[in-house]
């Protein structure tokens, strides 16, 4: 999934979420984690998409999560999703 927090669409927050936690690498994992590195010096989502659809993705869906991060609720957090998956060759 790419995400990117806010609606800033600014490429220094933008990145690849692919379940990074997990201690087992594969040979794709790391392909997601170099892609996660090209994707972050990126400028806007848009282009990271573009860049993501170059490597054999495709956007199937996008979400925004909304949230407040401040006791009075007057802070709102949101973050968009892009989700992603790998085309059929």
């Amino acid at each position: 999934m790419l995400i990117s927090p806010d609606s800033r669409f600014s490429g220094n927050v933008v990145r690849l979420e692919y379940g990074q936690n997990n201690t087992a690498a594969t040979a794709a994992e790391k392909q997601l984690a170099q892609d996660d590195a090209a994707v972050r010096g990126l400028y806007s989502v848009v282009i990271a998409l573009n860049y993501m659809d170059l490597k054999g993705w495709e956007c199937i869906g996008m979400n925004t999560i909304h949230s407040t991060i401040s006791s009075d609720k007057r802070e709102i957090y949101s973050e968009t999703g892009y989700l992603l998956r790998q085309r059929i060759q």
